[in-house]
């Protein structure tokens, strides 16, 4: 359903048959009706749940049906989606007090997956067997649109709302969550096998990789906040039309609207999927917090107004994907860091530039310019392996990818520190105390 919120209903064309609200929702008068050729009376039922404790204080859901049915009138043509669905959420009010803000949750926030489904009896495929559901503003007009073409007399519209159970919307993420696991499991082992074919490898001699080729790995071992992230990435792929430097998600039904995915955006999505009370949040329903859509063609902001955002490249995705599978990290792939991460390697190579590290800010500042979660820990690290500069990171270094991920830093701080040089070197040219 649509982000915009819903209009005051003082506002819009009301039902003749929704009574007043008392409390705090605006009281719809009939002479706001404007006047009009056409009319159509919308009988409404409604079926939703809400959530209980049982005596185990085990939380259940309970089903809340609107026994009594009501209607609500619209004029074809004028009456918007978001005015239709506030004249519904006042009549689910007067049915059954209290059950309207479950509906406007689940437009607005996504709470829940209600379907909103609209039929026209006596009209070919418009049947209520048809099944047609309200998704958006194009399907409702869609709907509007065959009552002033059709040349049934008598029309009769009908809307019936069906709240899913939530404990079954929740069994099936959870089932397409794991086969969804399990086959980027089997890709990413039959990727690895290829690479040592394509190498001259004989992987036969290979324990670890005949560990994880032959060796069923449980999908609940995976860490559910990166897999989500991972597959809302491949779902945002970067447009020069968007935004060159970041993946972008574009609406579905209006291709000028699109958010930036920026790797917190992309962690706060991920976080949301698996939040039990955010049901209707899913890979094609970003949550309501990264909302307002951008407009296409909009100015765009200047760089210094955006803290920096590592951004993983497929080769970091796919490598990461690999760790996890050869080391199982599973949920601990963000914990503190352990001695290990502290081990000591050769000095690297000094930064190609004619810069001398001394004189550069110290690297402490770059990494609280990251907002990195675990700055002393990162420090320490960088300061056992003899990196004192950031310029260690950027294009003119030796350095590599695989070198600075031996230091024993995941794979975020590696994408951090790599991806942000070139902005740090930006904001530093800005700082007048240096």
């Amino acid at each position: 359903m649509p982000e915009s919120p819903l209009p005051d209903i003082s506002e819009i064309v009301p039902a003749p048959h929704v009574p007043e609200i008392v409390g705090n929702t605006p009281q719809i008068c009939r002479s706001d009706i404007a006047s009009a050729a056409i009319r159509e009376d919308v009988s409404t039922t409604f079926k939703l749940f809400i959530s209980t404790r049982a005596k185990n204080n085990k939380k259940i859901w309970e089903p809340v049906p609107g026994e009594q049915g009501f209607v609500v009138t619209i004029v074809p043509g004028k009456t918007s989606l978001n005015q239709f669905q506030a004249l519904v959420v006042a009549g689910c009010d007067e049915v059954v007090p209290n059950t309207g803000s479950i509906v406007k949750d689940a437009i607005k926030k996504k709470k829940y997956e209600l379907n909103w489904f609209a039929s026209i009896p006596r009209v070919k495929g418009w049947h209520k067997s048809d099944w047609f559901k309200i998704i958006n503003a194009d399907s409702y007009q869609l709907w509007i649109n065959m009552f002033l073409t059709t040349t049934v007399k008598n029309l009769e519209a009908c809307l019936t709302l069906r709240m899913t159970n939530p404990v079954a919307v929740l069994k099936r993420a959870q089932q397409a969550d794991l086969l969804a696991k399990r086959a980027k499991y089997q890709q990413v082992a039959k990727t690895k096998k290829a690479l040592k074919r394509k190498a001259g490898v004989d992987d036969s001699d290979d324990s670890t990789g005949t560990a994880v080729d032959n060796k069923e790995i449980d999908p609940k071992d995976w860490n559910n906040v990166n897999f989500q992230m991972r597959e809302i990435l491949d779902n945002c792929s970067l447009n020069k039309d968007y935004n060159p430097n970041t993946p972008v998600f574009i609406n579905p039904a209006d291709p000028n609207k699109f958010i930036i995915v920026t790797m917190n955006a992309c962690q706060e999505w991920a976080n949301c999927i698996l939040d039990p009370d955010l049901l209707g949040v899913n890979l094609t329903s970003p949550p309501h917090s990264l909302l307002p859509y951008r407009n296409r063609g909009s100015k765009k902001p200047k760089l210094d107004n955006e803290p920096p955002q590592p951004l993983l490249s497929d080769s970091a995705l796919q490598q990461f994907i690999a760790d996890a599978i050869a080391a199982k990290v599973g949920l601990h792939a963000n914990e503190a860091s352990s001695s290990s991460r502290l081990a000591v390697s050769a000095p690297p190579p000094a930064p190609l530039s004619d810069s001398n590290p001394a004189m550069d800010p110290p690297i402490i500042e770059y990494l609280q310019y990251l907002q990195l979660r675990d700055i002393p820990a990162v420090h320490a690290a960088l300061l056992t392996n003899d990196i004192l500069s950031h310029k260690y990171f950027g294009k003119g270094s030796s350095l590599s990818w695989a070198e600075i991920k031996g230091f024993g830093l995941t794979l975020g701080v590696v994408t951090a520190l790599i991806n942000n040089v070139s902005k740090y070197e930006q904001y530093l040219a800005t700082r007048t105390d240096i």
